[in-house]
């Protein structure tokens, strides 16, 4: 049988499969050094961790950025405002060990704030599709 036609299908399907490869390569190269915040699901799963903390009232201004294998989250922690400050600490220092570790290797930066606080938001001035 003629089989000549074999070597330049697996030189095309080798070709074919590479060039895929470099492109899900470049394309999370450059996630990475724009800056990108985490997938939705990400976030999602971060809100979580966040929320299932008995004493958080809430949160805003969640921003993620991809960091090569790990991730750096910041955030505006919302608590008591009645609390004394060792324990505002407290259970900031909670939700930050929660982040790091669901997120392990990440770096987390939590803004303590009072809940009902009335104040510019970053969430206000950039809208998320």
């Amino acid at each position: 049988p003629n089989l000549s036609w074999v070597d330049p299908v697996m030189g095309g399907a080798v070709a074919l499969y590479l060039f895929v490869s470099v492109i899900g390569l470049a394309r999370r190269s450059v996630d990475q050094l724009m800056d990108r915040e985490l997938p939705e699901d990400e976030r999602t799963r971060a809100a979580k961790v966040i929320e299932s903390d008995p004493d958080v009232r809430g949160f805003h201004d969640l921003r993620t950025r991809s960091l090569g294998t790990a991730a750096h989250l910041e955030l505006h922690l919302e608590l008591d405002g009645h609390l004394d400050l060792v324990t505002a600490h407290e259970i900031t220092d909670r939700v930050e060990r929660s982040l790091l570790a669901a997120f392990a290797g990440s770096t987390v930066t939590i803004h303590t704030e009072p809940f009902g606080l009335e104040d510019e938001r970053l969430d206000d001035r950039v809208r998320r599709p």
